[in-house]
């Protein structure tokens, strides 16, 4: 094997180490890919190493081309990096609405007024994340979800 990937809900990288130890590292490579519901597939992704999983890493890593990633306050301002809001993911991928749940989609679904790109926007399912300054986003420990 020499790739191994990991998509969908934030990954627990702890969960990696007896992976990590059976296999040294350089005989696979460890992808994270985030998506959420709403992107349909994954709109994130990061390399994971032995070290990443040690520290307990939380990261989502860096948008996939044609995505953004924004951190919004309740009222969907941005917010700077390093401070914990809510995650809005933007991009042609992003889905238009959930499927006969009117409120739910008014609730979850903003326009994407951030990145320029078409597309009505959504706000992740996560609701503690952030962009560290090196452009790394995370979703941090006790994050609980909608």
């Amino acid at each position: 094997m020499r790739l191994l990937v990991f998509g969908g809900e934030p990954l627990d990288s702890r969960t990696l180490l007896p992976w990590f130890d059976a296999h040294p590292e350089g005989g696979c490579r460890v992808v994270n890919m985030y998506g959420i519901t709403e992107t349909t597939v994954h709109c994130t992704w990061t390399g994971l190493t032995r070290r990443d999983a040690l520290a307990g890493s939380r990261s989502i890593g860096i948008p996939l081309p044609g995505w953004t990633l924004h951190v919004l306050d309740p009222y969907g301002r941005p917010l700077p990096p390093g401070v914990p809001g809510e995650i809005h993911v933007g991009g042609a991928g992003v889905a238009r609405c959930y499927h006969g749940r009117p409120g739910m989609t008014a609730q979850r679904f903003r326009p994407d007024h951030l990145s320029g790109i078409p597309g009505p926007g959504c706000t992740a399912a996560v609701t503690a994340g952030g962009c560290a300054t090196t452009g790394n986003w995370s979703i941090w420990a006790g994050s609980t979800g909608r």
